[in-house]
């Protein structure tokens, strides 16, 4: 199977740190359930401090075209 893997990562601010480690969970939850994701996942870097990885893995680029073009769960609520 051919799919399409995305990596990235967001620098936080320190004092923002605490908050937006709190949301995460969620915000994998709403990514996993979006139409043709495969995968999603956000860690803490091993090595870089206020820093977030994440890694998401799409069936296809229409997938990906819906994870930019179509409203979050979260929007429709």
């Amino acid at each position: 199977m051919l799919a399409i893997i995305l990596e990235g990562y967001i620098d936080i601010p320190s004092d923002r740190f605490d908050a937006v480690a709190r949301v995460i969970p969620q915000h994998v939850q709403e990514m996993v359930a979006r139409l043709g994701c495969i995968s999603f996942d956000i860690v803490p870097s091993p090595d870089i401090p206020h820093r977030f990885l994440a890694k998401g893995t799409f069936r296809d680029q229409v997938a990906v075209c819906l994870l930019y073009t179509s409203p979050s769960p979260r929007d429709l609520s």
